[in-house]
């Protein structure tokens, strides 16, 4: 793998295979073709734009110490509140089945027959919850495997931009419209809460079509080791590439095992953020143009390809996979790693706990000859959680189940959902949850791809990495430029898109190890615009059209 950006391109590429295969009719994934289909198309195009969305009401029984704000900063907290609240009256089932789908990060946890959490879990809910608990390599396959079926899970995660995914929603789950639109979402408080913009990511077919999984809009982090920096009297924010470049080569000592960077793709993100690069396309006037074929990618290959050969990367850059890399970042072994921003908690509670010396820290981009840079936001939603179709009452006994598991941060509900049950999965330090062994192997439940609480930061009994987790999404915020494909729908960005992405990556690659010379990446963008990019392109300025 190349980066988690990479990654990301190569689950959508395989995604999309699976939903081709999911067997849909050739009527239901008809193309538009024909005018008939094409007027359908923008009918139904229009119908989604006018969707109300769900009524948001802040849940207010619980304030945070680092508050948010309005245009994209997610509160923190110091400590988890004494004295958590009760936030839900009662339990939301009576005894039923639910069935979901969801992906793995982490090892499968045991049965529910061994499972103290689990079984604690239905108890509270009142069902009888079924996990279908699939490694994040074999989603893809499983996913395929399931849609074929007439045999659906009750909740099912779909990730990523599939190809047909509109028809896929439609064929073959719930439209939540009546049940979500405006006010009606009220009759579930805690979905209610969700933000606003995660849920632009469920609007398909003139409807809602599933749950939203909130994250911060901050998106990617060029993380650094902020205790090496502070060893060789270095700012670790660097105010142009001048500046950067000379801490790279600072902290590189091949001697020691340690160089600057690991992944040159990370690399090349964070110095398209120098030069002010867009976020994937930019929007004019309704037309976009895709970052590929500005001037300032050329300038990032280059810049990134002039660094791999002054040595300032790890040997096995091209060849390691994101697990590796976060090992380096651990170990020192590598001073900056790019990463997803939800990456931060994993390595305060995997690498400080055991290096207390260790500070980590972000860099958000300088401008490349000084002053502001900007930063890449991310996704308002991870994904969507689709309800099997079913009749009122079902929707209704599901939602009231996912209504309870979106209880948010500073609950009871919310604390047992996370962490568990106390002096079993955790011990209390102050009020702050401190995991036991049996909490690694029971809690690791794919609840929050059922739905999820609005994202918060959290880092039990580790205030002041939260203080600067806080900070420097802060200092991303003054700079975010947003994707504004966000929200918006192309049917051959989730047929076509990962694959000729890959492509265009593969040719960077080819191009960073002195493979193909700087001319390949200019004849690769106009392959990739030739076998999707136009279309696209097209399709993305068409859906814009509707909404606006």
């Amino acid at each position: 793998m190349d980066s988690p950006m990479v990654d990301r391109r190569r689950f959508l590429q395989q995604v999309g295979g699976a939903i081709a295969l999911a067997g849909l009719s050739g009527s239901t994934l008809a193309a538009c073709g024909d005018g008939s289909t094409a007027q359908k198309s923008k009918d139904v195009a229009k119908r989604t734009a006018a969707v109300k969305l769900p009524t948001y009401v802040e849940y207010k029984g619980v304030q945070a110490d680092l508050p948010g704000t309005a245009d994209g900063i997610v509160p923190g907290f110091l400590a988890y509140p004494e004295n958590p609240v009760q936030a839900y009256e009662g339990k939301p089932g009576k005894n039923g089945k639910i069935s979901t789908l969801g992906t793995m990060y982490a090892p499968i946890p045991p049965g529910v027959g061994k499972n103290t959490y689990w079984q604690e879990l239905n108890k509270r809910t009142g069902f009888d919850i079924s996990f279908s608990m699939v490694p994040d390599a074999e989603y893809t396959d499983k996913f395929s495997v399931i849609m074929a079926s007439d045999d659906l899970p009750d909740i099912a995660l779909v990730a990523g931009a599939a190809p047909h995914r509109p028809e896929l929603l439609a064929a073959k789950f719930q439209d939540l419209t009546e049940f979500l639109s405006g006010d009606a979402v009220k009759k579930y408080p805690f979905l209610a809460n969700l933000p606003t913009d995660s849920w632009r990511a469920t609007l398909y077919n003139g409807g809602i079509f599933g749950l939203p999984m909130p994250r911060a809009l901050t998106g990617g982090c060029n993380f650094v080791r902020q205790d090496i920096i502070e060893e060789h009297g270095l700012t670790a924010q660097p105010e142009s590439f001048e500046e950067f470049h000379e801490l790279c080569k600072a902290v590189t000592d091949p001697k020691k095992n340690r160089w600057a960077l690991g992944d040159a793709h990370g690399a090349a993100n964070f110095i398209r953020a120098m030069l002010h690069l867009p976020n994937g396309w930019t929007e004019k006037n309704g037309i976009f143009t895709s970052a590929n074929e500005s001037e300032e990618m050329r300038k990032a290959i280059e810049t990134v390809t002039s660094m791999l050969k002054e040595g300032l990367f790890h040997p096995d850059t091209f060849t390691a996979e994101t697990v590796k890399r976060k090992e380096w970042y651990g170990s020192g072994e590598i001073v900056v790693n790019f990463d997803g921003y939800s990456a931060w908690p994993g390595f305060v509670t995997t690498y400080v706990a055991v290096n207390p010396k260790m500070k980590v820290d972000g860099i958000v981009a300088p401008g490349f000859d000084g002053g502001p840079g900007s930063h890449a936001g991310g996704g308002p939603s991870y994904g969507v959680a689709a309800l099997k179709q079913g009749s009122k009452a079902r929707i209704d006994e599901v939602l009231r189940l996912a209504n309870w598991m979106a209880a948010p941060f500073g609950t009871q509900e919310y604390m047992f959902r996370k962490y568990g049950l106390p002096d079993v999965h955790y011990t209390l330090k102050g009020s702050d949850p401190v995991p036991t062994p049996k909490a690694k192997l029971e809690i690791q439940l794919p609840t929050g791809y059922i739905v999820d609480a609005p994202y918060v930061l959290y880092l039990p009994g580790q205030p002041e990495a939260v203080k600067t987790w806080h900070a420097y999404q802060g200092r991303a915020n003054e700079v975010l430029v947003r994707n504004p494909t966000v929200g918006l729908y192309s049917d051959s960005q989730g047929s076509k898109g990962g694959q000729i992405d890959e492509k265009l990556t593969d040719v960077r690659s080819d191009v960073f190890q002195g493979r193909k010379p700087m001319s390949a990446w200019d004849e690769g963008v106009k392959e990739w615009k030739r076998n999707g990019g136009d279309q696209i392109k097209k399709e993305y300025e068409e859906s814009y059209a509707e909404f606006h």
